[in-house]
């Protein structure tokens, strides 16, 4: 489950950045495994409580 949500997070960027005409690059790599990481540390935290 957390990792559908981190996929469907990286797919949502993906899709931002094209419909904002951004060439998919490095940068937006880095900043998709960014998301995914920190969206994937919240849902834990949220699941241990």
């Amino acid at each position: 489950m957390k990792l559908t949500i981190a996929v469907l997070g990286f797919l949502l960027l993906i899709t931002y950045q094209v419909i904002l005409g951004y060439d998919f690059n490095w940068y937006s790599y880095a900043l998709g495994v960014y998301v995914i990481l920190a969206s994937s540390w919240v849902i834990a935290k949220e699941e241990s409580k």
